[in-house]
């Protein structure tokens, strides 16, 4: 259980639930998936496993060998082991490929503390994740069913959009 505790495979987990989206969003899906991006990071601020639980495919799978049971495990330990969570993030790209399935590209910074902006990255403590996440439309609602995840740059951060 030491391994799944690490933060890089906590980032991976809360990443992946932030990018999900439900269909009862904005117009077009990737409408729909940047508008519940945002939802997904508040959810997972407030630590509401819930939420998260349900934005997750249960065919979800990630390249550490986690399916959705063992993805939430990892997040009920890390909301346990942490009081306060701030994930700032970037939506690099969101690629809708046919109507049941898109992708998105996101930069994730996931800190303790609340970070002001991208400028500050370099000088406080997070931990910076690249993240693509693959999703499929279930029931109406988008949900991830899976993830690959790289360490990030502070750099990477502070490229315009």
């Amino acid at each position: 259980m030491k391994a799944f505790c690490s933060s890089r495979y906590w980032a991976i987990l809360v990443s992946m639930f932030i990018l999900a989206a439900c269909s009862n969003e904005p117009d077009t899906p990737e409408a729909q998936i940047r508008a519940a991006i945002q939802r997904g990071a508040t959810a997972a601020e407030q630590k509401d496993l819930k939420q998260l639980r349900d934005l997750m495919s249960d065919a979800y799978h990630d390249d550490h060998q986690l399916d959705k049971r063992g993805a939430e495990g990892v997040l009920r330990l890390h909301f346990l082991r942490n009081q306060s969570i701030h994930l700032p993030l970037r939506i690099v790209d969101v690629i809708i490929s046919d109507p049941e399935h898109g992708t998105a590209t996101v930069l994730v910074a996931m800190a303790g503390v609340p970070i002001p902006g991208a400028d500050d990255l370099p000088t406080l403590r997070a931990d910076l994740h690249h993240f693509e996440l693959s999703f499929a439309r279930e029931d109406k609602t988008w949900r991830v069913t899976q993830a690959h995840w790289r360490r990030a740059e502070a750099a990477e951060f502070l490229i315009p959009e």
